[in-house]
């Protein structure tokens, strides 16, 4: 059995491309479905986040294998986004699963170490699980993930002092907006990385408002952190209160346009409107950044904000990928016994043995 990799993220590929790569649950449930009817994809897992969309399947045929999940996405998305191209990467065996264990570490990461990317690796495999894509191969792979992402915060300084997207986030913020603690903040979202803006923010400002499509699920966050919470329906007058505007939602398409925005800014002449927007596909129309007033940045403008935090973590990065290597060869003794044991089972009846 063979481990293929292929996938995009913020090292290779600019946000327009990765946002139109990026699978949804719907997607991702889709993609699962038609990889179960293809004899060339054994098993299969989707990880998609902000900054990375990554396809993990487990095959006896690489090569058909990826002509076949190419055409799976065309099929999902309605372009041929596997094409071959300078954006894309591709690991097999050994390479992928040293890639993977990098991943969970939060070693490819925009934040170096962030530990979101532990949960949504964790997430993903789950969701894969759940649909019935995965097995005993894809199953070890990312149980194994886990293990090593969790051993290098445990056991280097990977995590420590590293501020997450959302924080980053706030920190750009405060480069717009003086006296934070005067400002009305606006979260529209309720997603793991909205949970945490909307946590940090509020120990700046005191006016946080949550919007959710759900909202009943919009309360539950607004509760935990004393805020308000608001439906999407009530999202124009929500804008024009706010002076900071933090989204992140799983939307197919923008829900912040700019006829809205437009509206909001001639309810508040003077005002200012920072608008930070970290979802991907993004949440908010590109042409906002047009309306006087308004100040938008998008997950690639976080990249700057992080930069001063790499150098502090550099020092723990060969810690981490000795965790990574330990890791790395305890998968392979797994994957060559395992083979082994096949290997034997299959010769016991030509030996003339009974196979129990």
């Amino acid at each position: 059995m063979h481990l293929f990799l292929v996938g995009m993220d913020h090292h290779t590929a600019p946000l327009s491309e990765r946002e139109a790569l990026a699978l949804g649950e719907t997607d991702a449930r889709a993609v699962f479905e038609r990889a179960a009817a293809c004899p060339a994809i054994r098993e299969a897992v989707v990880l998609s986040t902000c900054n990375r969309t990554e396809f993990y399947v487990a095959t006896r045929d690489v090569a058909a294998a990826r002509h076949a999940l190419r055409g799976i996405v065309e099929a999902t998305k309605g372009s041929d986004l596997l094409a071959p191209a300078a954006t894309l990467y591709e690991r097999t065996d050994a390479l992928a699963v040293t890639h993977l264990f990098r991943v969970a570490s939060g070693l490819e990461s925009m934040v170096v170490g962030e530990p979101q990317i532990l949960s949504q690796v964790k997430d993903a495999h789950a969701h894969a699980r759940h649909s019935g894509a995965t097995g005993p191969w894809l199953d070890r792979l990312f149980e194994s993930a886990l293990r090593t992402g969790k051993r290098a915060r445990a056991e280097t300084a990977i995590g420590v002092g590293v501020v997450s997207v959302a924080s980053a986030a706030c920190e750009l913020a405060r480069r717009h907006i003086d006296r934070l603690d005067e400002r009305a903040v606006l979260v529209i979202g309720v997603g793991e990385t909205s949970r945490i803006a909307a946590t940090h923010v509020t120990h700046y400002s005191p006016r946080v408002t949550i919007a959710n499509r759900t909202l009943d699920h919009a309360r539950a966050l607004a509760d935990q952190i004393g805020a308000v919470a608001i439906g999407l329906d009530d999202l124009p007058g929500a804008l024009a209160a706010a002076d900071l505007v933090f989204t992140a939602t799983s939307a197919p398409h923008p829900i912040v346009t700019t006829e809205v925005v437009r509206e909001a800014m001639a309810a508040r002449p003077g005002r200012k409107m920072v608008v930070i927007d970290v979802a991907v596909p993004r949440d908010v129309d590109q042409d906002v950044s047009a309306v006087p007033g308004v100040v938008l940045h998008t997950i690639d403008d976080i990249q700057g904000v992080v930069h001063r935090s790499l150098a502090m973590r550099a020092g723990e990065v060969p810690r981490v990928e000795h965790v990574i290597a330990d890791e790395a060869a305890r998968f392979d003794a797994w994957g060559r016994a395992r083979v082994a044991r096949a290997e034997t089972l299959a010769a016991l009846p030509q030996a003339g043995h009974v196979v129990a």
